[in-house]
């Protein structure tokens, strides 16, 4: 992803989890909401932590659908975690969770270890490092540590951030999806609206293929002992 946001207007301190984010406003009306943000998001941290444990089904549905759609083969363990991190961080940034795995899936393909070289774009959400390590840092005993490259290859480290990126450009265009989501390409014109129309295609399939799992799973539930799948009763 080349990400290309450039103006001072558009940067806020906004400070969440271990990673300040920054945004910094020239008008008294942008300082004042900055402020009533950071407060809102240091009084919410709590109650997103107690919303860690997500439904069973759910994360096994997203890993079914991770198995299908990666670029490579990964372990069920590596699945499991980007699927956790995608559904508790999309629940933290108030990002829709199909928008959040129809961008990875255009970004990486679901590999971790995803990495544009010439661009140095890392990671699941391909993070273009050198726009935004500036406004990124680990929090660490004794102060901050700015982001590192390697950093990102980590899955909840790049989840936390690109989806942070992510609520930041949807924010900048209004909550328009179509818009947030070319902004967050960092492409113009013909190419921008191709990656738009990709990821709307990713989201589609993925909630297909939910609604038919899920009722699949319904399907199977209603089955009396010792009915099988697909025999007459």
């Amino acid at each position: 992803m080349r990400h290309l946001i450039a103006t001072l207007r558009e940067k806020a301190l906004i400070r969440m989890g271990p990673f300040p984010f920054f945004r910094a406003g020239v008008s008294l009306r942008s300082a004042v909401l900055s402020f009533f943000i950071i407060c809102f998001l240091s009084f919410s941290r709590l109650s997103s932590a107690l919303a860690i444990e997500a439904p069973g089904e759910t994360l096994k549905f997203l890993s079914d659908y991770i198995s299908l759609h990666a670029r490579t083969h990964m372990a069920a363990s590596v699945r499991s975690s980007i699927s956790r991190n995608l559904l508790l961080e999309s629940r933290r940034q108030r990002v829709p969770l199909y928008l959040a795995v129809a961008i990875v899936q255009q970004e990486s393909g679901f590999d971790p270890h995803a990495l544009n070289s010439p661009s140095q774009d890392y990671g699941l959400f391909q993070v273009h490092f050198p726009f935004w390590r500036r406004y990124f840092a680990r929090h660490e005993p004794g102060g901050y540590r700015p982001l590192q490259p390697e950093d990102l290859f980590r899955i909840p480290v790049n989840v936390r951030v690109g989806l942070m990126i992510l609520k930041h450009d949807l924010a900048l265009e209004r909550d328009d999806a179509a818009r947030g989501v070319g902004l967050y390409s960092g492409r113009k014109g013909e190419s921008r609206a191709l990656y738009v129309e990709r990821v709307f295609r990713n989201e589609v399939s993925f909630l297909v293929f939910l609604s038919l799992r899920e009722r699949e799973a319904r399907s199977v539930e209603s089955l009396s002992p010792g009915q099988g799948v697909g025999r007459d009763p």
